[in-house]
């Protein structure tokens, strides 16, 4: 599952700025809970613009994360990739 910073109408985002900043969170905390107790990656998209908000972003999402007490793993997708070719699960060099 990925959530972004673009807008999306369904769950009534309109874009990230600082005036939707608390209602992003919402949406992306309830997927992410969703998605750990479901054992499922979630993906954070965020686009290179407007960068302070977008970094402000993140920070919020990971402390509020880190205060439920998750036991989260937080990393690039490299590595994600890496660790379930490891364990056989997919190849990533295919054609």
């Amino acid at each position: 599952m990925v959530i972004s910073d673009d807008a999306s109408p369904a769950a009534g985002l309109t874009g990230l700025s600082s005036t939707t900043l608390n209602a992003y969170l919402q949406v992306w905390e309830r997927i992410i809970k969703f998605n750990y107790d479901n054992n499922a990656p979630t993906v954070l998209l965020i686009h290179p613009v407007d960068t302070g908000v977008r970094f402000q972003a993140e920070q919020q999402l990971l402390a509020d994360l880190q205060s439920q007490g998750l036991d989260l793993w937080v990393g690039d997708l490299k590595t994600f990739a890496t660790f379930w070719e490891n364990q056989g699960v997919t190849n990533a060099r295919w054609p």
